[in-house]
């Protein structure tokens, strides 16, 4: 198995989904209404959102809920921690922070933490993550296509993605995987600034939030060159990025955005796929977020999305 690099971004690669994933899609798509692929097209009726390959329904849970126990590490951890430290290389990178989400992710199981050290360091260095600077990323970043904004009630720093502000015809795909891990980057330093303020609940561990807002997306929107890249994205972030993801809230479903999860749930880690949040309100944010971490037009039901 061989990781891409950024010089092969844009050449054809073995990890995708199954040529019968990707035509079905396109055959669903040649067939509905595109331009209506948001929020005028309903769910399937016999669509079970709740199935973990989904994403689950916003829950009843009162705000203030954490919605998710704090995983608490085992008695003998810094014994385990030793070990993992003394089975790899001295890395300045490989922070105790680090490895505790490496083992965490793994289950405090060593050799897996292992082999995740190295394929971490393998895309690290691959694609020079650390040295990601505004300037590499402008273009994309002044689209708003996706920004940190407000926080969670957890106190996790929001990203807030927009795909109807995406346009496949003028970016490319390396582009959109450099400005994902500058996103993370950003996110990331904010965790670790409000972790460090200690202004929130001790169970607050250092992760981002992501507030997916698909009203407005339609087909001009939507980039078929993702599909050749779907792995490698969603390695880098679960790898990259362990144990920083808090939750996914989606808003805007439909069948375009089940179809799409049923073929990238596989390539998902339980943890993650459980993490997934569908909204069916916008007014449903509101368990989750206080209204003043908001933007108005999050909240808003008669938007009319140009």
């Amino acid at each position: 198995f061989a990781f891409p690099s950024p010089s092969t971004i844009n050449t054809p690669m073995a990890l995708k989904p199954s040529n019968s994933d990707y035509t079905s899609v396109m055959r669903k798509m040649s067939t509905q209404d595109m331009d209506q692929f948001s929020d005028a097209s309903p769910e399937p009726d016999d669509v079970n959102t709740s199935s973990p390959f989904l994403g689950r329904k916003e829950s009843n849970a009162a705000p203030g809920e954490t919605f998710e126990h704090h995983q608490e590490d085992p008695a003998n951890f810094s014994s385990i921690l030793k070990d993992l430290r003394a089975s790899l290389p001295k890395d300045s990178q490989a922070t105790d922070d680090v490895l505790t989400r490496f083992l965490r992710a793994r289950e405090y199981k060593v050799k897996e933490a292992v082999k995740m050290y190295w394929r971490w360091k393998t895309f690290r260095d691959q694609w020079g993550i650390d040295d990601i600077r505004y300037e590499d990323v402008e273009r994309l970043a002044s689209t708003k296509l996706g920004y940190f904004h407000g926080h969670d009630l957890v106190g996790r720093p929001t990203c807030v993605l927009l795909p109807r502000n995406y346009h496949p015809s003028t970016t490319e795909v390396g582009e959109v995987v450099k400005f994902t891990l500058w996103l993370m980057n950003n996110g990331i330093a904010q965790a670790d600034e409000m972790k460090a303020s200690g202004k929130f609940p001790e169970n607050y561990d250092g992760q981002v939030s992501i507030l997916y807002d698909r009203r407005g997306m339609t087909r001009k929107n939507f980039d078929h060159r993702l599909f050749s890249l779907m792995r490698t994205i969603t390695d880098i972030v679960q790898i990259c990025y362990a144990e920083r993801m808090g939750k996914i809230y989606v808003l805007g479903t439909n069948w375009f955005y089940h179809m799409m999860f049923r073929i990238i749930s596989p390539l998902l880690s339980k943890k993650t796929r459980e993490k997934v949040c569908v909204l069916k309100e916008p007014s449903d944010l509101l368990k989750y977020f206080d209204e003043t971490q908001l933007e108005r037009e999050r909240l808003d039901t008669e938007q009319q999305w140009e």
